[in-house]
């Protein structure tokens, strides 16, 4: 799909994507391979329609994955979390309806993980990552998961590292999925 100025006007990008993507020159492959900002990457699929379901999934799952650290360094003993990934990992490679069925068990079971680790805002956010990864698989809208997977890892790099984290989401992104937008 080739992307114009004109096509990303007509999206009404926010004031800072705007100017980034001026900086660009409005090149949409140069935005692409230069964006420092995964959920800028996001937004642009999904308004150009360029993200299928098992990409959404297998790059939330990316995210998840990445921070699942953090909460199994305060529940080392509580598996939910990673369970819930592996699950939407697997249906992700091939998507089978008994995948599909346990991947709804594990999302629910990360989700309860999260509940229980409210006190702990980085825990949290790292659980709600997995279960939403995992309810990306399941989910009609995956995309609109994915994004709420890495809008969870956004939450704990505000705290933490959030430029760097959107820098890494960013290359994860560009590895995963090659550039929607050459002509």
């Amino acid at each position: 799909m080739k992307l114009t100025k004109e096509n990303i006007l007509a999206l009404n990008p926010c004031h800072i994507g705007l100017v980034f993507a001026e900086s660009c020159n409005f090149d949409a492959v140069k935005i692409w391979n230069t964006c420092p900002r995964g959920d800028w990457m996001i937004w642009l699929l999904l308004q150009t329609q360029s993200l299928d379901k098992q990409t959404s999934v297998k790059l939330a799952c990316l995210c998840a994955e990445h921070v699942l650290s953090i909460y199994e360094s305060k529940y080392p003993d509580d598996k939910r979390p990673r369970l819930a990934i592996k699950a939407a990992q697997a249906w992700a490679d091939n998507p089978t309806d008994e995948k599909l069925a346990l991947v709804k068990l594990t999302a629910d079971g990360a989700w309860k993980a999260r509940r229980a680790a409210c006190a702990d805002a980085a825990a949290d956010n790292a659980a709600y990552a997995a279960a939403y990864a995992a309810y990306a698989a399941y989910a009609a809208a995956a995309a609109v998961d994915a994004v709420y997977a890495a809008a969870a890892v956004y939450a704990y790099a505000a705290v933490y590292a959030y430029a760097a984290e959107r820098k890494w989401q960013a290359d994860k992104i560009r590895e995963l999925i090659p550039c929607p937008f050459m002509i």
